[in-house]
């Protein structure tokens, strides 16, 4: 692509597939990661290898919420219960049923408790060897960001549907004139450049959102679920 003049840029078939290549691959690699278990193994990498007491959410970035005083709990971990927060069950409830929240990790703590329970799918148990309350299950969950979604729908869009349909239909429409009087051509590379520009702005967006998320994790405490 350097070695392709200024001038010609533009209108090189060279450039016109050094743009399309790497947006191809850039939609196919996000859009997998979003509907794989990549999209987890990002944001959950820690918790599943080194979470395995109370004590470690010391080091941790996380909020607990629980419906009961749980100070007791808290004693000699000053950093931890700067983190508790007080919600009732039903609040509690609420969250966990919302469409905002995902990547929930159940942790029960009696051997009848990861009997009676059924594993819902995608999702893991884990034990942890000092229990916050006996007997009651602790609900580790992550909330998404609102445009999590959007992007990733307009992602998928873009690599089923995305570059060649829309020049495609902008070569064969012959009454478009939306850039006055520039050829068929012309038109289709100015869509290519626009095109790519939008979505490496969405790929960016989506990156971020990604990695912002991770690390950010709450913790509920419900005698609902126990």
């Amino acid at each position: 692509m350097f070695s392709i003049p200024v001038k010609n840029l533009f209108n090189s078939k060279a450039a016109v597939k050094c743009v399309i290549i790497p947006w191809m691959v850039a939609c196919l690699i996000l859009s997998t990661a979003f509907q794989s278990g990549l999209r987890e193994e990002l944001l959950f990498p820690k918790y599943e290898k080194g979470l395995q007491t109370i004590s470690d959410l010391v080091t941790d970035n996380v909020t607990i919420y629980s419906s009961m005083n749980l100070s007791k709990m808290a004693l000699g971990l000053p950093k931890l219960n700067k983190n508790i927060m007080l919600k009732s069950n039903a609040e509690m409830k609420k969250m966990m049923k919302s469409s905002d929240y995902s990547g929930v990790y159940t942790f029960p703590f009696l051997q009848k408790t990861v009997g009676n329970r059924k594993q819902p799918p995608k999702k893991k148990f884990l034990m942890l060897d000092e229990p916050l309350l006996t007997g009651h299950g602790v609900y580790i969950f992550r909330k998404n960001s609102p445009y999590l979604d959007r992007i990733y729908t307009i992602i998928m869009r873009q690599r089923e549907n995305g570059i060649f349909s829309r020049m495609n239909a902008i070569a064969s429409t012959e009454n478009a004139q939306p850039y006055g009087t520039v050829s068929v051509d012309q038109k289709s590379q100015f869509f290519i450049w626009w095109e790519f520009y939008d979505t490496s702005f969405g790929i960016l967006l989506a990156l971020i959102i990604l990695f912002m998320e991770i690390g950010h994790l709450g913790i509920i405490n419900c005698l609902e679920f126990s």
